[in-house]
């Protein structure tokens, strides 16, 4: 497998919305000198061919091929990314990162993730010039692994339009993480098929496919300088579209034919959840439960503002929880997920937070995410108070700030907040 793409609409961990990108996973490449130039658009236009008739879908125009060194790419991203989401959006991203504990506080964020691309973007194709573009550094495998990902996006716009389809979102990274997921595990499925294909295999024959994948991309972290000091949190949303794209495809793909990705396409996957549970997508569906994400908690005290929104999903919520807690214990709470709204709260006195506010698939359900939720609070906190603790709600304070999830029915709020002079001790006077 070679590497891949990477787009979003809403955080700047993600390469612009407007490209798609392909990884380096240099622990699983021979080596070799990269080839110049002419020899390698020649190369690419029989590629794609190849791509073509793997996939069946007929080629309308041909692509147009660029090469640029890693010092060019990184200068693309950065202007791409500050174009999309300008400095004030991504700041908030990091706050919101930041008031999570996925990221350390003074983690450079968008330097950092600029650093990462560095190391690991190998090429990108631009739905908006229909132009694929190779790093100048790869090796001659690598640049071949790099053009089979590449072309098979450019196949993927020429059908499906890209980047309307992974623009139609907004205000939800969880939505769009599972288009990315979609359109990668479909070029990671080719990718797989074209160097399986003097074989007489396919990846739908690869047995514990994702496994093997987590096993080379873990094998590349430990081979690479700026993948293993990025934060797991930031580090598993990078790769999620790759390892469990193909799996959700190769599942999908056992039922139905290529030809049925046209319906993929029309009605796409709109959770992570039904990315990592498929037959939540392709069996008995069950789509998210929208939950407002600009509507003020009602039960907060005058003064705070809505500055940022998003929609965490049951992936980021299972990092989320995974940070603090075991493992086993963070997957099962995250799961039965139905919907959920992330909010950062800003208070004119100067204080910060957020609200998190969710609905599981039943009571259940809701329990278990409210009773790991009291452990995380433990974990992240560890010199918090207790200051109340019941069947449907847990308060805690600390120096800095006051902690509450609430429990009812089948939802969860859980509300961290600065403690500001208008605000002092609010959660303990709120009504039950």
């Amino acid at each position: 497998m070679s590497r891949k793409d990477f787009r979003s609409k809403t955080s700047p961990l993600s390469p612009p919305r407007r490209t798609i990108f392909t990884l380096v996973l240099s622990s699983v490449f021979a080596l070799g000198l990269a080839q110049d130039s002419e020899q390698l658009f020649r190369f690419a236009d029989q590629i794609f061919t190849e791509v073509s008739n793997l996939r069946g879908l007929e080629i309308h125009a041909p692509v147009q091929k660029g090469v640029k060194s890693a010092a060019e790419i990184r200068e693309s991203l950065r202007l791409q990314i500050e174009k999309e989401y300008g400095a004030e959006r991504i700041e908030n991203d990091r706050r919101l990162l930041v008031r999570l504990g996925v990221i350390p506080a003074d983690y450079e964020y968008l330097s950092e993730v600029l650093d990462l691309f560095d190391e690991q973007v190998a090429g990108y194709y631009d739905p908006k010039s229909k132009t694929l573009f190779i790093a100048s550094w790869l090796t001659a495998q690598q640049q071949k692994e790099a053009l089979i990902h590449e072309l098979a996006h450019a196949l993927q716009d020429q059908h499906f339009e890209l980047q309307a389809f992974l623009e139609e979102v907004d205000d939800d990274d969880d939505a769009a993480l599972a288009r990315k997921a979609v359109v990668e595990g479909e070029a990671v499925a080719l990718t797989l098929d074209h160097s399986l294909q003097p074989f007489r295999r396919n990846f739908l024959n690869l047995p514990n496919l994702k496994e093997s994948l987590a096993k080379i991309m873990r094998q590349n972290s430990e081979n690479s300088t700026k993948l293993k000091a990025t934060p797991e949190f930031l580090r598993e949303v990078f790769v999620f579209p790759y390892l469990h794209g193909v799996r959700f495809l190769q599942v999908y793909r056992r039922w139905h034919p290529w030809e049925d990705m046209v319906k993929i396409y029309a009605d796409p996957p709109k959770s992570t959840e039904q990315i990592l549970h498929p037959e939540k997508y392709a069996g008995r569906r069950d789509d998210p439960t929208p939950v407002d994400r600009l509507q003020m908690p009602a039960s907060l005290p005058p003064g705070w503002a809505i500055e940022y929104t998003n929609v965490l999903g049951e992936f980021s919520i299972y990092l989320w929880l995974k940070q603090f807690i075991n493992e086993p214990l963070a997957r099962q709470a995250s799961r039965g997920w139905d919907g959920d709204a992330v909010q950062l709260l800003r208070h004119p006195g100067g204080g910060w937070g957020f609200a998190f506010r969710s609905v599981w698939d039943d009571a259940a359900h809701a329990q278990q995410f409210f009773e790991a939720v009291g452990q995380m609070v433990g974990a992240k906190h560890p010199a918090s108070e207790s200051t109340e603790e019941s069947v449907v709600r847990n308060t805690w304070k600390t120096a800095d700030l006051e902690i509450q999830v609430d429990l009812n029915g089948d939802q969860v709020e859980y509300f961290e907040l600065d403690r500001v002079a208008s605000n002092s001790e609010f959660l303990l006077q709120r009504a039950p």
